[in-house]
């Protein structure tokens, strides 16, 4: 052998034994998981590269039970009682490395955002001062503009419905619930509904960025090689884009060139600008950090949620009718049909709506992978007494939990808002007490990750609540929908769970 030849092997054999140890002497080799990934995080970034993450957790937690290993030092698990104790208020479980891949860069600094810090006290001094504008209440002052939007996309789908064109309702709802988004936040639509297609391409790159954030972010290092490189950049569009464009949007509003009138329509924007003008200490890069909740996630996670919803309950002849016989028993479908889109006090009330956009959060949520924490100094024991050491990264995967079969049943893999409800016999007889009821629901709510929990809970929870139920309302109350065949959604898990491939036949209910 030459020279080279042995030096190579030499190197070889070095790693290989150095695999070896690691895993002999590791705290979790009793953690039981698939064999490259007690050696390697490549087999986690495999996994997710490949786009159906949650099915191979569900598989592997099937085989293992509440605790699998995903990498050397990464770790899911699946008890629900563990939820309080990772994500609790105040517990001392910081977030991973792998959410620094969201920090964006300006100039040549790294910023991170509300969702991407570590820093508890960060997170706290970015997030504070706007909280209050994500409140029910508050969310519910952008009412008229969801509502004049919204009725822009019940005319747009209209034009299917009149020439019987088959319509690719996927990609409407992410026209839709991006042009939601721009209207309360930036005073007006980005104007995809009345393009009808990505003409900006902000959307393709949106999902190009979080494709980057949910792969690179299982090695998190490949970051400051790609995106964070300082001397040259590589990669697809990273958080960086968003950031940029929302950067440029409050240029725009400082000068004055996308002529808002504050009076008559207040955003976000200005809700921020005026939180600044009380504190002229506060940087623009703050302001920018807080588009970023809204441009960053506010619209891809409601139209996942949008199609879910519709997806389910369009596939099921029962839960579709009654439905839609409850929003005409309540004058939704009239009112929508007089070209009124119902106000979300008319519908928060609607006991089956409400059951139908749980399970349908339940059963695909907008995020499908681990919510990373990182377990704090001292370490942690499992309720079945194993020790997860000081270091170690866990999650809880809102795709997998959400699927138990001890918590929603033995047919929790299936649609069925009436888990949801109080139990109810085909004769009307309640088959369970209003006790039992209420400690059946607590069970499952306590198992929901939809938006996260804890202090880190998602802020847009209540746009993306009042949006998706205001948007499903008008549809199924101006319209009956019709799957074209029997094709089943294709979907991929970058983070965000996306789907496409849903082309429906809309038809004009009769008033």
């Amino acid at each position: 052998m030459s020279p080279l030849q042995i030096g190579l092997l030499c190197v070889l054999v070095a790693c290989v034994f150095r695999l070896l140890l690691g895993h002999l002497t590791s705290p979790l080799r009793h953690i039981q998981g698939p064999f490259l990934a007690r050696f390697t995080d490549l087999w986690r970034f495999w996994d997710v590269w490949k786009g159906h993450a949650e099915l191979t957790q569900r598989r592997l937690h099937d085989e293992y039970g509440d605790v699998v290993l995903l990498g050397p030092k990464c770790v899911s698990l699946t008890d629900p009682a563990l939820i309080k104790v990772i994500y609790g208020v105040k517990e001392k479980w910081i977030k991973s490395d792998f959410y620094s891949v969201n920090d964006f860069r300006i100039g040549n600094r790294i910023f991170p955002t509300g969702f991407s810090t570590r820093s508890e006290q960060q997170h706290t001094e970015i997030t504070r001062p706007i909280s209050n504008l994500y409140s029910s209440s508050s969310v519910l002052r952008y009412e008229d503009r969801m509502e004049t939007t919204i009725s822009t996309f019940i005319d747009r789908l209209s034009s299917f419905a009149d020439s019987r064109m088959v319509c690719p309702i996927d990609k409407w709802f992410h026209y839709c619930a991006w042009d939601i988004i721009a209207s309360i936040t930036f005073g007006s639509p980005f104007g995809f509904l009345d393009n009808g297609h990505d003409f900006q391409s902000l959307i393709h790159r949106s999902i190009l960025a979080t494709d980057y954030f949910a792969v690179v972010g299982q090695l998190p290092l490949l970051d400051k090689l790609l995106a964070k490189n300082p001397v040259c950049p590589l990669g697809p569009p990273s958080s960086s884009a968003a950031a940029a464009f929302a950067a440029k949007q409050l240029q725009a509003r400082l000068d004055e060139s996308d002529k808002h009138d504050k009076a008559t329509a207040p955003d976000f924007l200005d809700d921020f600008l005026a939180i600044k003008n009380q504190d002229p200490n506060i940087p623009d890069t703050r302001i920018v950090q807080w588009l970023m909740r809204n441009v960053g996630a506010g619209s891809d996670s409601t139209a996942i949620s949008l199609r879910s919803v519709i997806y389910f309950v369009c596939r099921s002849a029962n839960a579709k009718a009654k439905l839609q016989a409850e929003i005409d028993a309540h004058g939704i479908s009239e009112q929508i049909q007089r070209g009124k889109v119902p106000a979300y006090s008319d519908l928060n009330k609607l006991e089956y709506l409400d059951a139908v956009v749980q399970e349908s959060f339940r059963l695909h949520p907008a995020v499908a992978l681990g919510l990373e924490r990182v377990v704090p100094y001292g370490g942690f024991t499992l309720p079945d007494g194993r020790f997860l050491p000081a270091g170690t990264i866990v999650g809880v995967n809102p795709a997998v939990i959400q699927r138990r079969k001890d918590v929603f049943g033995k047919d929790a893999d299936g649609f069925r808002p009436e888990r949801w409800l109080r139990g109810r016999a085909e004769d009307g007889q309640w088959t369970e007490s209003e006790e039992e009821f209420r400690t059946r629901l607590e069970r499952m709510r306590g198992a929901m990750l939809v938006f996260g929990f804890g202090k880190r809970m998602c802020a847009g929870r209540h746009v993306a609540v009042i949006e998706t139920i205001k948007i499903t309302a008008s549809l199924l109350g101006a319209f009956d929908v019709e799957f074209v065949g029997d094709r089943e959604w294709k979907t991929r898990n970058s983070w965000f769970h996306y789907q496409w491939g849903m082309d429906v036949v809309l038809t004009k209910r009769a008033g």
